[in-house]
């Protein structure tokens, strides 16, 4: 994913060591855990693309800011509705 510039094609990426789900984005989606979110509105800011999400999780619809900062090549820095996630990396 290259900032500034619109997703042409889903990439995924997962945190390490633990391995917890991979976090699935596409154009105008992103998939994490159980979470399915649609992307409503999108700004960049220096490195770091915001997003407003609208998620359906287990059945229930949901309003949530996504941040997602690129730090390297392969590393992203991501903040899930406030809380800050381990980096994770590009899945291989």
């Amino acid at each position: 994913m290259a900032a500034g510039r619109s997703i042409r094609s889903a990439a995924a990426w997962t945190a390490t060591p633990r391995r917890p789900p991979p976090l699935i984005v596409a154009q105008k989606t992103l998939k994490w855990f159980v979470a399915s979110c649609l992307v409503g509105k999108s700004y960049k800011i220096g490195k770091a693309l915001h997003l407003q999400l609208r998620c359906t999780n287990e059945g229930a619809y949901r309003s949530l800011p996504v941040r997602l900062d690129l730090v390297a090549a392969d590393r992203l820095a991501v903040t899930w509705d406030g809380q800050r996630v381990k980096d994770m990396r590009r899945c291989r």
